[in-house]
């Protein structure tokens, strides 16, 4: 074995020698000599080395820097799905409380919706039997056939004028068949005398009845 194989020190004598060699005694001409070629073998071998962890250095640099910048783009994505997810947080907040007060709303239509179904079917039931009008069903409307029997106020005061107007005719007829019932014999009277020759008798029947039954102007009164 070599001195540098067995790791013990060269003597001051020795290193003289050996830096005393030129480095073309490794070439193929040169004689050999084994301590210059170990430490050639040495030298290249160790410069190898040096070169690799060179690459080997660079190498995890790039990779550190790559992951650096992927930490960076990362924080920067979590940062802003950090904002996102309290955004969304706030819009289900208040979604949540939207929901609560249509909740609120629509319960307390339902409420008046079925309020207002009771007293329509109060309605309708009192105006007409479930005989006449029927139940709810899809092809019948209570409601509708109970509307449908309600007459207008319209109407009703038309009705109204008309039986009046009835009313007094009734009663107009009445007066002249009890005017009548009294003119009628004394008229008879004056007729059955008028026709015997006793014009005066026959004037005076009807100047006794005239002024009774029969306004000026030819009406009947009582």
């Amino acid at each position: 074995m070599t001195d540098l194989d067995q790791n013990a020190a060269l003597s001051s004598s020795r290193l003289e020698e050996i830096r005393d060699l030129n480095v073309d005694s490794c070439s193929a001409g040169a004689p050999y000599n084994p301590d210059v070629w170990t430490l050639e073998k040495a030298r290249t071998d160790l410069l190898a080395h040096v070169d690799s962890l060179t690459e080997t250095a660079y190498n995890q640099a790039r990779m550190l820097s790559e992951i650096t910048d992927a930490c960076v783009a990362v924080e920067g994505d979590a940062l802003r799905h950090r904002t996102q997810v309290a955004e969304l947080s706030a819009e289900v907040q208040r979604l949540k409380a939207a929901l609560a007060k249509e909740e609120e709303t629509s319960g307390g239509l339902i409420d008046e919706r079925d309020h207002m179904e009771k007293l329509l079917d109060t309605f309708a039931y009192t105006l007409a039997p479930e005989e006449v009008i029927g139940e709810h069903s899809s092809g019948n409307d209570p409601w509708q056939n109970a509307l449908d029997l309600v007459t207008s106020v319209a109407e009703v005061d038309r009705l109204r004028d008309l039986a009046a107007e009835r009313d007094q005719a009734v009663a107009s007829a009445r007066h002249l068949a009890g005017a009548m019932a009294k003119v009628g014999p004394a008229l008879l009277e004056a007729l059955r005398l008028a026709a015997a020759g006793d014009a005066a008798s026959a004037a005076a029947v009807l100047g006794d009845v005239a002024p009774e039954g029969v306004e000026e102007g030819g009406e009947v009164r009582g």
